[in-house]
């Protein structure tokens, strides 16, 4: 029998197409929209995001990040159960070192890819917390593939 309180982490890609504006009333040229589709290891199109789905996002430009001064601009995002997303190279709203720009809140370890990723407080890191993610209706840790509620 499974765990409830354990979460396998699913490796997904994001990919993006883009297609004209659908505003009637636009006047920038050359104006697109963008759509965001996420697929599993295999190429199965993702209806919804799951608990536990796991993705790398381009968040921003390398070095254009508002928390970190070393970022390259690709973030960890792990969808909770409870519905919240979680940004894992985002600062943690608990901060021990907020005007420190060059630690994380959360250390990653290993890849989503092959099941690895392990989420800790190893490495240069902050006060906060113990490496856990709080967030409405989650707390837990990210260890060894899978989310692990408190």
């Amino acid at each position: 029998m499974s765990d409830p309180n354990v979460v396998p982490i699913r490796a997904l890609t994001i990919v993006k197409t883009a297609r004209p504006c659908s505003d009637p009333d636009c006047k920038r040229e050359g104006c697109v929209e963008t759509d965001r589709h996420y697929l599993t290891t295999s190429g199965e199109r993702v209806a919804r995001l799951e608990p536990g789905d796991a993705y790398l996002f381009r968040y921003h430009d390398p070095g254009y990040d508002g928390c970190w001064s070393n970022c390259d601009g690709e973030h960890l995002f792990v969808q909770l159960p409870g519905g919240a997303s979680w940004n894992v190279d985002s600062r943690a709203g608990n901060c021990g070192s907020p005007s420190d720009r060059e630690h994380r809140c959360w250390v990653k370890h290993g890849s989503i890819a092959d099941g690895t990723i392990h989420v800790d407080k190893s490495g240069r890191t902050c006060t906060a917390g113990g490496g856990s993610i709080a967030a409405p209706g989650y707390h837990g840790f990210l260890h060894n593939g899978a989310l692990r509620q408190c």
